[in-house]
């Protein structure tokens, strides 16, 4: 393995291994110092995931790189933009619908869990508009930014740097990208984690399909988190 590659190996590995423990450290740290955290409403400590997203697209700006080379840029035209990301909506939508549930169902009869569970840790905000207007814009910068960047910019980039970026080498970061997305996702139930980890693999192919930019992705991520609150709010998706 050449300097580049190892760098980037070593990189991709500290990076994903700090965003799945932040929290944990963050928490181990402040409790050791008698310090209390502040949790926002609802997405309670989540700023500290996004916190390693901000340290990522710092190291990027020390390393001499930009943030372009991991996926922060337009496309051709607002038209390319607008087909991609319809495209994408209809293909993440069509999972949701068509396979998810089969899915989720395999894996609750395998491991256990809740079909609710990922619904269960949000719903304060069923009814509650106030709780509902102030989600919105961390579902925008947290997770359709956050997470977008972070999965399908930073650690996919890195690890096909690893694998030497052939066509093998973006298949594996696909893949290694989506397991870590679905880890991350831990709160929400065995089944939550793989049905979150398929998605990464759709938003993680769409993104090398159109181009490495990731804003379809940002924009489809944004758009489905915020119809799922919707529909939680208005009390139209199942929570126990």
């Amino acid at each position: 393995m050449n300097n580049d590659r190892f760098k980037a190996a070593t990189e991709a590995s500290a990076f994903a291994v700090l965003r799945l423990k932040a929290k944990v450290l963050i928490q181990w740290i402040a409790q050791t110092s008698n310090f209390k955290l502040y949790e926002l409403p609802l997405v309670k400590l989540s700023y500290i995931s996004f916190g390693v997203t901000l340290a990522a697209l710092v190291w990027v700006k020390l390393s001499g790189e930009t943030w372009a080379e991991y996926g922060l840029k337009g496309m051709s035209s607002k038209i390319r933009l607008l087909v991609a990301s319809l495209f994408l909506l209809f293909a993440v939508l069509a999972f949701s619908i068509l396979a998810e549930p089969s899915v989720d169902t395999f894996i609750i009869d395998k491991f256990g869990g809740s079909p609710t569970q990922a619904a269960d840790r949000f719903k304060d905000v069923v009814g509650n508009l106030s709780l509902f207007l102030f989600v919105l814009p961390f579902i925008w910068i947290f997770a359709a930014f956050g997470e977008e960047f972070f999965y399908r910019g930073f650690l996919m980039t890195k690890i096909a740097r690893t694998f030497g970026q052939g066509r093998g080498a973006w298949v594996a970061a696909v893949l290694i990208q989506a397991c870590l997305f679905g880890l991350a996702h831990s709160y929400q139930g065995p089944a939550g984690m793989v049905g979150t980890g398929l998605v990464g693999i759709i938003y993680g192919i769409a993104t090398l399909a159109f181009g490495r930019s990731l804003l379809p992705a940002i924009i489809v991520h944004g758009v489905i988190d915020t119809l799922g609150f919707s529909l939680l709010y208005l009390g139209l998706m199942e929570t126990s």
